[in-house]
C-alpha cells in the first residue's frame, strides 16, 4: 500500500491531505487542516513535523499544492508551433510579464492548441523562486522533501470535470468559482482544457464579513475577467457555472446567477464525509480543499508543475543515493546469506558423514541379515495382496449387480485389469450397470467393449463385455 501526501501552506490554514494507492485505485485516508494565521516559517515546520509524528506518517516525499494567489498566470498566442522556437519566445516574453529578473523566477506552461490565426495558444504560469524556496525550506526543516509542485487550479478543474461529466460536453465553455478563505479561484475551462485561471482577492471570509459589498466586488472582478477573455481569447458564451470550496449561502448563489446570467450549480465538498467522521476531522466552512484533494487523488499529465533546477538535482542525488544504499545492502545481504548457507551445508554434510560412519560401525554384520529378512517379508506381503484381489473384486461387484444382470465370466489380468462378460435383460440395464461401476472409486478406466442383443429361449437378452482397471 503506497501513501500519497499533499501539503498546501496558506495564509490562514495549513492543509494536509493523504491517500493510499491500492492497486489501480487510490482512496482518501485523511484530511488535516490546522489554523496557522501569522505563523512564522519555523512554527509551520514544527507544526508539520508534529502532525507527521502524531499521525505516524512515515512517507517523507510530499507534493506541494501551490495556491493560485502565489502565481502569476498569463495567456499567450505565439506565432510558431516549433517547440524550440516557443521556448525562445517565452524566454523573451517573460521579462515583459513580471517585474523580476529571469533568474529570480521559475515558469511552466500548458499548450491549448491553436487559435483562429494558427498561432500556438498557451497558458503560462510564473512563480517567484522565493515562494518555492520558502515551501522547500519549511518542509526540509520538518524532515520532508518535495516530490513535485503543482498548481491548485488544475486540481479544481479536474475535480469538477471528473465529477460532472454528463453536464460538460464538447467544446462548450464553463467557469468555476472555488471559494477559499482569502481569495477566490476563477477558472474558465472546457472538457479538454483549462483556458483561464485568476485569483480574485475576495475570499469567503471577506464575503462573510462585508456581506453584499464583498460579493459585489467579486462580481465586478468576474465580469471584467469575462470581458477580457471574450475579447482576447475565445468569444464564446459561458454555458454553465460551478461553485465549490467554502460554503456559500444560497441567496448569494442566486445573486451570482442573476448578475452573470448563467445557471450556477453548488457542488458538495470534495472530501468524503465518512473519512472525516472516522478520523474525527473538521473542514472549516470558510476554506477550500478542492485543489489539494484532487491533486492527491489523481495523477494527470495535463497539470502545470514547477521545478527548480537545484530541487531537481537534489532529488536525483537522493534517488541515486537511495538506489546505491539499497543495492549495497542487498549485495551484502546476499553475500552473507550465501556464505552462511555454504558453511552450514559443509558442516551438515561433515556431521552427517560422521553419524553414518558411527551407525554403520554399530550395525556391523546384522545389517545384511535384516535386509534379507525384509525382502522376504515384502515378497510374502505382495503375494498375499495379489491373492486378495479376486475376493475384493467379487465383494465390490456383489453390491453392484442387479437382478437384471448376470455375470458369466470374470477375468483378472496381471496388470490389475478386469474383464466382465455376461447378459442383461435390456440394454438399459447394461448402461445402468456400467454407470454404477464408474461411480465406484475402486474401479477406474471403465470401457464397454461391446453390447449386442440375441435370442435366448425365445427371449431377447443383451450380451456385453466390460473392461476396467483396479485402483490399487
Amino acid at each position: 500500500m503506497s501513501a500519497r501526501i499533499s501539503i498546501e501552506i496558506g495564509k490562514l490554514y495549513l492543509k494536509i491531505v493523504t491517500a493510499n494507492s491500492q492497486g489501480i485505485q487510490t482512496k482518501f485516508s485523511d484530511c488535516i487542516i490546522e489554523p496557522a494565521p501569522g505563523f512564522t516559517d519555523e512554527q509551520i515546520s514544527q507544526k508539520i513535523a508534529l502532525i507527521f509524528s502524531q499521525e505516524k506518517i512515515k512517507t517523507k516525499s510530499v507534493t506541494v499544492c501551490l495556491s493560485r494567489d502565489c502565481v502569476t498566470i498569463k495567456n499567450l498566442h505565439l506565432p510558431s508551433k516549433n517547440q524550440q522556437e516557443i521556448n525562445q519566445m517565452l524566454d523573451l516574453h517573460i521579462a515583459r510579464v513580471v517585474p523580476y529578473k529571469k533568474d529570480e523566477i521559475v515558469y511552466a506552461y500548458q499548450s491549448l492548441g491553436s487559435d483562429e490565426m494558427g498561432y500556438s495558444r498557451m497558458i503560462l504560469a510564473i512563480a517567484h523562486k522565493d515562494v518555492i524556496k520558502r515551501q522547500e525550506r519549511i518542509l526540509e526543516k520538518a524532515g520532508l522533501y518535495i516530490e513535485k509542485i503543482l498548481l491548485s487550479s488544475y486540481g479544481i478543474w479536474q475535480w469538477v470535470a471528473r465529477n460532472n461529466g454528463p453536464e460538460i460536453k464538447g467544446d462548450d465553455l464553463y467557469f468555476i468559482l472555488d471559494f477559499d478563505s482569502t481569495f477566490t479561484d476563477f477558472v474558465i475551462f472546457s472538457q479538454k482544457n483549462l483556458y483561464l485561471t485568476r485569483g480574485i482577492a475576495v475570499g469567503s471570509k471577506a464575503i462573510e464579513d462585508s456581506k453584499e459589498a464583498g460579493l459585489t466586488k467579486l462580481l465586478g472582478e468576474i465580469k471584467q475577467s469575462l470581458i477580457i477573455f471574450y475579447k482576447e481569447e475565445i468569444n464564446k458564451k459561458i454555458t454553465r457555472a460551478f461553485c465549490c470550496g467554502a460554503n456559500m449561502p444560497a441567496p448569494y448563489l442566486a445573486i451570482i446567477e442573476k448578475e452573470l446570467g448563467v445557471t450556477v450549480k453548488q457542488l458538495p465538498r470534495v472530501f468524503p464525509d465518512d473519512v472525516l467522521k472516522t478520523k474525527g476531522r473538521i473542514v472549516p466552512y470558510d476554506t477550500s480543499i478542492t485543489g489539494i484533494s484532487e491533486l492527491t487523488l489523481q495523477d494527470n499529465k495535463q497539470v502545470i508543475s514547477f521545478v527548480l533546477p537545484e530541487m531537481q538535482i537534489r532529488k536525483s542525488v537522493r534517488e541515486r543515493a537511495r538506489d546505491l544504499i539499497i543495492l549495497g545492502s542487498l549485495a551484502a545481504y546476499i553475500l552473507f546469506v550465501g556464505f552462511a548457507i555454504f558453511l552450514s551445508r559443509i558442516y551438515s554434510q561433515y556431521s552427517y558423514l560422521n553419524k553414518l560412519n558411527q551407525r554403520f560401525a554399530s550395525i556391523g554384520e546384522e545389517t545384511e541379515d535384516l535386509i534379507n529378512k525384509s525382502r522376504k517379508n515384502e515378497f510374502i506381503k505382495g503375494y498375499l495382496n495379489q491373492r486378495k484381489i479376486p475376493y475384493i473384486v467379487m465383494y465390490k461387484l456383489q453390491g453392484l449387480i442387479t437382478p437384471e444382470v448376470a455375470i458369466s465370466s470374470i477375468v483378472i489380468g496381471e496388470d490389475n485389469s478386469v474383464t466382465l462378460r455376461g447378459q442383461a435383460v435390456q440394454l438399459s440395464d447394461v448402461t445402468k450397470f456400467v454407470a454404477s461401476i464408474e461411480k465406484n472409486k475402486f474401479f477406474q478406466d471403465v470401457q464397454r467393449k461391446y453390447m449386442r442383443t440375441k435370442k435366448y429361449k425365445e427371449k431377447e437378452v443383451s450380451d456385453f463385455e466390460i473392461t476396467f482397471n483396479l485402483a490399487i
